[in-house]
């Protein structure tokens, strides 16, 4: 990303088969942006941080891979009200914390080529607000972008640790945004996917998306308004780990499979438990006609041939619900891409037949999807936003579980 007068322009990298290269025009809220950077920032937490799972504060299925001991290897950046844009920034010694502002955020998050060991923002709000312009199949021109952009430099060595991305109790609402990705990450890429062991881990727990994006092809076939909740288009991805989310979205919820000429990490894991997706309504507004669209819940394969050769990351469902538009007529299958795997439909339920390639511990599914509303939530409202901020290194330590060192609890 770079500024340019009064403007930030966003250079959305893409996948191959996104051949071409699109500019979004975040906004003149990010004009002359200066992010302030808190090595071991004392900030207090919101809420009571009495460390992780416990009374008070929401359940979260993954604890937070790495936590410092050492406030000093935090650094704080707290992210102003309409979004912010850092790159280049980080040594693989220390975690990056992201701390949200106490009002919803209506622009776009960047954090791109990062050296940090992690990344972890735990607490925030957004009511987006478009800032660039694209073409909808019904003739208007629609405002949208990017939520999350968020990647790590491949070439840096961690000392055999992998990068991770850990958000948490976040509730999104598009409020003037109708296109775009929740999410696009990834560990870049270096040549032949040499550097796999760097590949970073994904986990997206207690999300709660209220009106999500749609999606479509602009003219000139362009394809930035694909929207994703999240995309792996920005590197590669060693696992996704979603718990305990619900998610309306309008195109496509999780495509995070390599293009079919990328490669998955080998036994790669994408793993689901306890999660509501649902599709966002009709819309004259963006479709025209009858407002309908095909909506895809979850791509997994590219191709019969990439399942048969192993190029494949192993899906895990357990407890995977969906509501569909009502009046559908499309066959709850077609809600979901799986190349070279044969569904079936029992009921409400669907599956897909064990399929593994010799060289993999793992089929491509195993599970099942669900749909309807589940028994109970899988995440409220009140388990998400601004009341759950994590907003300095010594909140973040408590609520991990960390002993801070000496020089920590002096902060």
């Amino acid at each position: 990303m770079r500024c340019r007068g009064r403007a930030i322009i966003a250079e959305i990298e893409v996948t191959p088969s996104k051949t071409r290269r699109d500019f979004l025009r975040i906004g003149t809220a990010l004009a002359a942006l200066s992010v302030p950077f808190v090595a071991g920032g004392a900030l207090a937490a919101t809420a009571p941080t009495t460390g992780s799972n416990t009374t008070g504060w929401p359940r979260y299925e993954w604890p937070i891979p790495w936590v410092p001991a050492t406030a000093a290897a935090i650094d704080v950046v707290e992210v102003p009200v309409g979004g912010m844009n850092v790159a280049d920034k980080g040594d693989p010694s220390k975690l990056l914390l992201l701390v949200a502002p106490p009002e919803p955020i209506t622009g776009a998050v960047c954090a791109r080529s990062l050296r940090y060991r992690g990344v972890v923002m735990i607490g925030a709000a957004f009511r987006k607000v478009g800032g660039g312009q694209k073409v909808a199949p019904s003739g208007a021109s629609l405002p949208g972008g990017h939520v999350f952009q968020i990647s790590f430099d491949g070439r840096v060595d961690r000392g055999g640790a992998v990068p991770f991305v850990y958000l948490a109790s976040i509730r999104y609402w598009a409020e003037d945004s109708w296109w775009g990705d929740f999410l696009q990450v990834g560990t870049q890429r270096t040549p032949n996917d040499a550097n796999q062991a760097r590949w970073c881990d994904v986990y997206l727990q207690k999300i709660l998306v209220g009106r999500g994006h749609y999606g479509w092809t602009a003219p000139g076939d362009d394809f930035a308004p694909h929207s994703d909740f999240i995309q792996a288009n920005l590197g590669g991805i060693r696992s996704l780990n979603v718990a305990d989310c619900d998610i309306a979205w309008g195109y496509q919820t999780f495509f995070a499979r390599p293009d079919a000429d990328q490669r998955a990490y080998p036994d790669g894991v994408f793993d689901f438990r306890r999660v509501m997706t649902r599709a966002l309504p009709p819309s004259t507004a963006v479709y025209g006609g009858d407002g309908r669209r095909a909506i895809r819940f979850l791509t997994m394969t590219s191709s019969g041939a990439d399942v048969a050769s192993g190029n494949y990351y192993a899906h895990r469902a357990s407890q995977f619900h969906v509501v569909t538009q009502p009046g559908t007529a499309q066959s709850l299958s077609r809600h979901f891409s799986a190349s070279g795997l044969r569904s079936r439909i029992r009921g409400s339920t669907l599956t897909w037949d064990t399929a593994k390639a010799a060289n993999r511990r793992w089929p491509v599914w195993t599970g099942e999807i669900r749909t309807g509303e589940p028994a109970a939530p899988f995440v409220t409202r009140g388990e998400t936003g601004t009341a759950w901020r994590v907003t300095g290194a010594l909140a973040l330590q408590r609520l991990a579980g960390v002993t801070a060192t000496a020089s920590a609890r002096r902060r």
